[in-house]
């Protein structure tokens, strides 16, 4: 349950900087962002190739050459059902509802999609079946890459990351059944990145280094008289030689022990402004984590939920404190948003660059409080325990879902890109390397569904997945299904006894015996501030349990005492 380290002893950090506007070297940046898109389509391309000059070499077995006729004529009548609506919207100068038609393509959507998997299946066994001829395309694709490679013209740093992006993509298309795709010609932002291989000291760059200009030539930092912390920074571009010199004001200081392995340079147009930033990524050693004065645990369910006032729930956590505490994104923040956004939709230049910094200015709002509520709930807490999920999974309805399901599903799923859990687990997890929080990570499988009180384990199509009430067909038992979650998530703290007693000191921390003063403060702060609700002594959970629980985190090893 708990997530290895990926390197222990070490952390890896970016510190990021706002630019000005950059006073030499502008040109050349543009041209070699060019360089880095044309590298990427000239990639997409080979790779469609030779896919194509794979498929051609699999027709020969009369499986795969079924399964692609198939598919051809699947992609074919879906073709000519599109066709078909953009011709009726046409005609009717405007979207028109057209549910026949519509069930008419989701259904070959479906076709196609299973076509598919069919003829990749098909591949996939004559590739098993014919290894010398999958070697030779290999091999032609790696020689391919470094010939593309070479006569890409990009500086050597820049040609290596756009390879390593693409690699990227191309292994997620191969789950996905998406492969690359070229670069949009209406992007407006770019990158630039420089790799400090080694300097005398070492691997990567001390920050020392960087400011004295010692990094091997690609990147420096030089001072400048204007105030403390502004600085100018210098970025080769090219293999020509050419420079980007743009002013910069760190902020914050780079850490002294850490060594610089690279310098990112980014940009993006916005409505009316161009926005320039600077990204150290900067490897440290990790502190020792603290021991934490608490024993307390608490199951925190992440999730989005309208609310009745307007707002957005965003978490629900259970703590074996009896604690209740629901994270609630208010109904101003987002009643401001909607209007920052249809600022967005202006013909007006001034309107349109409003909205887009007053949505900047908000989702930095959202960001702090991700950052303060994570603080405050790792101070509190000894062990979280939440749900290993991919959040990705949010954004997607199976096609299998019933039409009526979907619809009504449409208005929650829409909320998510405000919601932004992926941030708000992001920051959980940073806090908890601070304040030595032990982090458990639960399967999801059924905490919402399974209730906390018997045990008993509802079937998908037993309840109102959309409603908050639930019932349990068990005990009947009446529960909220964010609260269910939480504490089902807080039980399984008790499965970790087996894990402290067999020596995982992997991510145990030190815990104590007894609420801290400010702890109390800080939990009272919350409660009015936050929507910190607290029940009665036993409303929450069983004593037996909280006891355990209790017990379990107190036994775990690097404990510290508080008397």
């Amino acid at each position: 349950m708990a997530r290895p380290r990926q390197r222990e002893g070490v952390q890896t950090r970016v510190y990021a900087y706002a630019c000005a506007v950059p006073t030499e070297g502008w040109a050349a940046a543009v041209a070699e962002q060019a360089r880095q898109w044309d590298l990427w389509d000239a990639l997409v391309r080979m790779d469609a190739q030779l896919r194509e000059r794979e498929l051609v070499q699999a027709e020969a077995d009369p499986v795969v050459r079924e399964a692609r006729k198939a598919l051809d004529a699947a992609q074919t009548a879906l073709e000519q059902a599109l066709a078909e609506r953009r011709a009726a919207r046409q005609a009717a100068r405007g979207r028109i509802e057209t549910p026949a038609l519509d069930a008419r393509i989701r259904a070959l959507l479906t076709a196609r999609r299973e076509a598919s998997r069919t003829l990749w299946t098909a591949v996939a066994a004559w590739r098993r079946a014919h290894a010398a001829e999958v070697q030779a395309l290999r091999q032609e694709r790696a020689a391919a890459v470094s010939t593309l490679r070479r006569q890409s013209g990009c500086y050597w740093g820049y040609y290596n990351r756009v390879l390593d992006a693409y690699e990227r993509a191309r292994t997620q298309g191969f789950r996905t059944g998406r492969p690359p795709r070229p670069i949009d010609p209406r992007r407006r932002d770019g990158v630039l990145t420089v790799q400090i291989q080694r300097t005398r000291t070492g691997l990567g760059a001390a920050p020392d280094e960087v400011l004295a200009g010692k990094a091997g030539g690609a990147v420096a930092l030089v001072p400048t008289p204007q105030g403390p912390g502004t600085h100018r920074l210098i970025l080769r571009i090219d293999a020509a030689g050419h420079r980007l010199v743009c002013p910069v004001w760190l902020h914050r200081p780079l850490p002294p022990n850490g060594r610089i392995k690279s310098v990112q340079w980014t940009w993006q147009r916005g409505e009316a402004h161009w926005r320039y930033q600077v990204a150290f990524t900067v490897t440290c050693p990790a502190p020792p984590a603290p021991a934490h004065p608490s024993t307390d645990a608490a199951g925190l369910d992440l999730g989005y939920r309208r609310q009745a006032d307007g707002g957005l729930l965003v978490g629900t956590l259970v703590g074996s404190d009896r604690s209740v505490r629901r994270y609630v994104l208010p109904a101003s923040w987002l009643a401001a948003l909607d209007y920052a956004e249809s600022l967005l939709g202006s013909s007006d230049d001034r309107r349109r660059q409003e909205g887009f910094n007053l949505r900047a200015r908000l989702l930095r709002r959202r960001r702090e409080w991700y950052r303060l509520w994570a603080r405050d709930l790792c101070r509190d807490y000894a062990a979280l325990v939440l749900e290993e999920w991919d959040l990705g999974t949010v954004a997607r309805v199976r096609r299998s879902e019933a039409e009526a399901e979907a619809q009504a599903e449409a208005p929650i799923r829409a909320q998510r890109h405000r919601a932004a859990l992926s941030q708000w687990r992001l920051a959980i997890e940073q806090q908890a390397a601070k304040t030595g929080t032990r982090l458990l990570w639960e399967d999801p499988a059924y905490t919402t569904l399974r209730c906390h009180a018997c045990g008993h384990q509802h079937a998908a199509n037993q309840v109102d997945r959309l409603a908050v009430r639930w019932v349990c067909h068990g005990c009947g038992a009446e529960w909220d299904q964010d609260i269910n979650a939480a504490r089902n998530l807080l039980a399984a703290v008790t499965r970790e006894r087996g894990n402290a007693a067999a020596g995982d000191t992997t991510s145990a921390r030190g815990v104590g015996r007894r609420m801290s003063r400010d702890k109390q403060d800080r939990s009272k702060k919350l409660e009015k501030n936050q929507r910190t609700t607290r029940g009665s002594p036993g409303s929450v959970t069983d004593e037996a349990l909280l006891g355990e629980v209790r017990d379990v985190v107190a036994d775990w090893p690097h404990t510290r005492s508080r008397g």
